[in-house]
């Protein structure tokens, strides 16, 4: 599955690949695949997927759009179903747009020198892995007029609650209230972002750190936050960017 397409010289906007109704359409079509998986007693994957098909869609499948796009999709993927998700990787001459990591490389004599970029989509990646991979879903629901949704997870029920707040809205930005239910402690706000949704990889920031070219990234920094009188954590959202907030129980 290909969100959209460049196939044919078709652009792609932002607009486009954030949509919440494409978001719905493969939902649909993903819950039929996965039922038929299920009655078969099989596991079902998603092998090949990524922003746009063709290649991507330079200034979006590698700008920070790819990166609300991507993490918003993963938990999609996992809430209807799937058990693991493959993202393309091409090699096609002059790359391709929608590649998670880059690779440059270029002569100085007889000697090969090579640099890795990594793009926007794989900082979503990392957050997800970081603070979702492996553990389970949890009921929740957001209410707002913009394009942002929200998702949660726990590895187990004394351990802390990851709850994601994702901004694909191009203009909103402001104070989020997150409630959750149960005795709840301290929590802590970790922010990928970046100034717009059109921004590449050298604005990007996970935790206010960047990935090297050798991979390394340093460690994020956090917010802390306290519950108020009323018990729910607060908390300023920017425009385009993606928050775990991790409360402890």
């Amino acid at each position: 599955n290909y969100t959209t397409t460049t196939c044919g010289q078709e652009n792609v906007t932002p607009a486009e690949l954030l949509s919440p109704e494409r978001m719905e359409r493969f939902n649909e079509l993903s819950r039929k695949l996965v039922d038929v998986a299920h009655q078969h007693h099989l596991p079902i994957g998603l092998l090949e997927t990524n922003s746009a098909s063709c290649g991507g869609m330079a200034g979006v499948s590698d700008g920070f759009a790819s990166a609300v796009w991507g993490l918003d999709y993963m938990f999609n993927v996992a809430k209807v179903g799937y058990d693991h998700i493959n993202f393309h990787f091409s090699y096609r001459k002059g790359g391709s747009a929608y590649n998670p990591v880059q690779t440059f490389g270029w002569k100085v004599g007889k000697e090969e020198h090579y640099k890795n970029v990594t793009e926007p989509l794989y900082y979503a990646m990392y957050m997800f892995a970081r603070n979702a991979s492996g553990e389970h879903l949890l009921p929740a629901s957001i209410t707002t007029k913009s394009n942002i949704t929200s998702f949660a997870t726990t590895a187990c029920p004394s351990c802390a609650v990851h709850v994601f707040v994702i901004n694909e809205d191009e203009k909103a930005s402001g104070p989020v209230d997150v409630h959750i239910s149960g005795k709840v402690g301290t929590a802590s706000v970790l922010m990928l972002k970046a100034p717009s949704l059109h921004s590449l990889a050298a604005d990007v920031r996970y935790g206010g750190q960047q990935f090297d070219t050798d991979g390394n990234i340093g460690a994020p920094q956090t917010s802390s936050i306290l519950p108020g009188s009323n018990g729910d954590y607060r908390f300023t959202l920017p425009n385009a960017s993606a928050a775990v907030l991790s409360i402890s129980r």
